[in-house]
């Protein structure tokens, strides 16, 4: 019963559905209260109580299969040519960058018309926050990122220069995305390109939000 738990809490914990499990648990707990009373034996609950955060969910096989699910598909992305890797010069360090689509420049002009580049990339330090404040929602669509800069379904006005807010609904998922892009102008370092701030599954309500408050700089509705 601890296992299923365990397990439970890891799919809860990538986002995951539960409902598989959820029906597992209770069959469980039905099965050993039969027992229990065929039998009649004092049911020893303490034995079916599990404290979420007490292990280690990366040893558990929900995680495993999602980690072997996100190397899979790491794989098709480099094998196509969508996330190809580079080093830029930033002050005194280098910093890895990774190519992850392009955009069109039309319609970012509503931006800034100072559009010197095409090319967006993500750098590591923003996956890593990524990863830190949003878990599992970058390795679980990060493939979806090409298509979202791509044909973006609104781009909202943000409070910073040369930046917007990205929404893009994938219909056939049945998700909305939230993306921050930077537009790399000529004002910038020349080996600078346009960059990825931070990238989110947003639910109906906060998509909602934002385009009720925010004011829209494009829509291809």
């Amino acid at each position: 019963m601890r296992a299923l738990k365990r397990e439970k809490e890891a799919l809860d914990r990538l986002g995951m559905d539960t409902k598989e499990i959820d029906a597992r648990i209770r069959e469980e707990n039905g099965t050993y209260k039969e027992f229990c009373e065929t039998y009649k034996i004092k049911p020893k609950t303490e034995r079916l109580q599990y404290e979420c955060g007490t292990s280690d969910l990366r040893k558990t096989m929900a995680w495993k299969r999602f980690d072997n699910s996100v190397a899979e598909d790491k794989k098709v992305i480099t094998d196509t040519g969508l996330h190809d890797t580079m080093k830029i010069s930033s002050g005194k360090e280098n910093v890895e960058v990774h190519t992850v689509g392009r955009i069109d420049k039309d319609i970012y002009k509503c931006i800034t018309e100072d559009i010197t580049t095409d090319e967006v990339i993500i750098t590591e330090e923003r996956i890593a926050h990524i990863k830190e404040r949003h878990p599992s929602d970058y390795e679980r669509f990060y493939s979806y990122i090409p298509e979202i800069i791509k044909a973006p379904d609104y781009i909202l006005k943000s409070t910073k220069p040369n930046t917007a807010m990205i929404l893009k609904e994938i219909a056939d998922e049945k998700e909305k995305f939230q993306l921050i892009l930077r537009i790399k102008t000529s004002e910038d370092n020349k080996a600078f390109k346009n960059s990825i701030i931070t990238f989110l599954k947003v639910n109906e309500r906060t998509w909602n939000k934002y385009l009720r408050n925010k004011v829209i700089l494009y829509t291809n509705k």
